[in-house]
């Protein structure tokens, strides 16, 4: 026998309280009614079904992430949003923050929509093209946005790989640009958990785990206006050749540290001035 609980998560500007302490009230509470075991049940969140699963590692799919004091839902068909990634959209915030009037930013690769969601509800500056090649991903962004009250209207989703998919219109005018593409090389070796559970194309980049942020790099210089910025989380390993790419248009760049003190993501700034 299966079970469908509907969840409502709208929070923000509605003064309902904030969507992780919704969704996690309503989560534990569909836990308890199916004794921890997957009985076929579905969690619908903001019309978007969401299929309950018991993974190995013992984590409930679907589950919240807290991203920057809100959070999201995520299941098999987009990444868990890592803590690395809560520090990407920080920076992305303050550079949205550090500019003036309304600000066009294009989260390329958006999977849950958690950077995109942060962004629209941090920074009311701000206008965001969230992009993803996955319709299944965007449909759990979707969900997610559909949250966001008011702020969401400021969010618009589009499929397509990287730049192929954002309007033609957004081409020299994006001020912030900002990206957690897949960067693990395919032969390199990840825990099973993840392995089996998150998606290969939003994990996996090819050979050296580059194809994805050399794609983004070299796409930035003809998107990105002038004065404008990119804010990437790659693997430490791949800092290096991603400042040299940058340089090589004449980008300046710095490097910023995670937690754990590894180099993590590369803030690129378009010089004023460039043609």
């Amino acid at each position: 026998m299966s079970a469908t609980v509907v969840v409502g998560t709208q929070w923000g500007d509605e003064g309902k309280g904030k969507f992780t302490d919704l969704v996690a009230v309503d989560m534990s509470m569909v836990v308890r009614y199916q004794g921890g075991h997957n009985a076929g049940h579905t969690l619908v969140v903001n019309g978007e079904s969401f299929a309950l699963q018991l993974i190995p590692s013992g984590v409930l799919y679907p589950h919240v992430t807290p991203l920057i004091g809100n959070g999201v839902v995520v299941d098999p068909r987009v990444l868990i949003p890592r803590p690395e990634t809560e520090e990407v959209a920080g920076l992305a915030v303050d550079e949205v923050r550090a500019r003036p009037g309304e600000v066009i930013v294009a989260d390329l690769g958006t999977g849950s929509g958690a950077i995109a969601l942060a962004l629209a509800f941090e920074c009311p500056s701000a206008r965001v093209l969230a992009t993803d090649v996955c319709a299944d991903a965007l449909r759990v962004a979707r969900a997610n946005l559909a949250g966001l009250g008011r702020a969401a209207r400021r969010v618009s989703l589009h499929e397509g790989s990287w730049f192929e998919a954002l309007p033609d219109t957004a081409r020299g005018e994006i001020d912030v640009l900002v990206s957690n593409p897949p960067y693990v090389a395919d032969a390199d070796v990840v825990p099973a958990v993840v392995d089996d559970w998150e998606p290969r194309r939003a994990l996996r980049s090819g050979p050296a785990g580059l194809d994805a942020l050399t794609a983004i790099v070299d796409g930035a210089d003809d998107w990105v206006r002038p004065g404008g910025v990119a804010v990437v989380e790659m693997a430490p390993s791949q800092i290096e050749f991603i400042e040299n790419r940058f340089g090589r248009l004449g980008w300046s760049t710095e490097v910023h540290v995670d937690l754990s003190g590894r180099e993590r993501a590369v803030v690129a700034r378009r010089l004023l001035g460039a043609s």
